[in-house]
């Protein structure tokens, strides 16, 4: 396991190794240690989470989709608000059946409580106000991307209005629909088709999820120890701590964020994979360029053969 964090190495070897979080950033423990991380993140949450500017800068991160979905359950169960919930369809496609008649072995039920990495669940509870992440590429056009997160400013039945937060169409006020979507990882000898909303609520979300988004608070909720096996493990700052900001680091920041975010809702999903571990504008513009023009060597080469 070989933990690199920083400028320095961290855990080089094998075996197991530990990494010490500095005493000014840990949330020391009361009676309520959940509580009181979320307060750390979200002081005055009831107050101030309409507020778009208080909460496209806050995040949760958290190592599992069951740990998320804990937080996110707790912090909407303790905001004031009328709730509403939303149900999805489920079905399994014809097409993926081997067997004959195999959907009668699947009841509905078994289908509504299966839950897949970056697919919307079955039950869906929201209130008007909160924040909330896309799942799918809907139009990227309008900046409605795979990772956009928006808050909720009208619920109806058959449609959900919300204002978009990062991005260079923040402030745009959208409507998302219901969509048929399928899992694209699964164990199951079947392809379940979900019709449902394309979002999930992102007060919280996975570590992984997080690439990608600009915070300028985080928190990080490890209810018991971690460990990676055989990967590298990346992390960057979100942004220096509040005594070292500047004004002209806030503002290289934010150049840099409305860049990445920018390039992010203009790429294909293989493109966005190829570059969802940069985090500098510059260089994931250098990454597509070199992709879609080639090296100078090769630009040279093709300039010539135009010109001979």
């Amino acid at each position: 396991m070989d933990f690199k964090i920083g400028n320095g190495d961290l855990g080089e070897g094998d075996g197991d190794n530990y990494i010490t979080i500095p005493h000014d950033l840990i949330i020391q423990p009361t009676q309520n240690p959940l509580q009181d991380t979320i307060n750390s993140t979200y002081p005055d949450l009831d107050g101030q989470y309409m507020d778009t500017s208080y909460i496209q800068d806050r995040a949760f991160l958290g190592p599992t989709n069951e740990v998320v979905e804990e937080l996110n359950d707790y912090i909407i169960s303790s905001i004031n608000g009328v709730e509403h919930e939303y149900l999805s369809s489920d079905s399994i496609c014809k097409a993926s059946l081997n067997v004959v008649d195999q959907d009668i072995l699947y009841h509905i039920e078994f289908l509504n409580n299966l839950r897949f990495l970056g697919f919307p669940n079955h039950k869906l509870t929201l209130k008007v106000g909160l924040p909330i992440m896309l799942l799918r590429n809907l139009n990227q056009n309008e900046g409605l991307c795979n990772g956009t997160r928006l808050i909720i400013t009208k619920l109806a039945t058959w449609v959900i209005e919300a204002k978009i937060i990062i991005g260079t169409n923040i402030g745009t006020c959208v409507f998302i629909p219901r969509i048929t979507s399928s899992p694209s990882d699964s164990k199951w000898p079947f392809v379940l088709k979900r019709r449902q909303f394309p979002i999930s609520v992102c007060f919280t979300m996975t570590i992984n999820k997080s690439q990608g988004q600009s915070l300028k608070h985080v928190g990080v909720y490890l209810p018991r120890p971690i460990s990676v096996m055989g990967n590298y493990v990346g992390w960057t700052r979100p942004e220096a701590t509040k005594s070292t900001w500047d004004k002209a680091a806030l503002a290289a920041i934010n150049v840099n964020r409305k860049a990445l975010n920018a390039i992010f809702c203009g790429v294909s999903l293989d493109e966005f994979h190829r570059i969802i571990y940069v985090t500098i504008a510059k260089e994931v513009w250098e990454i597509l360029e070199t992709t879609y023009e080639g090296t100078k060597k090769v630009k040279d080469t093709k300039l010539q053969m135009l010109t001979t």
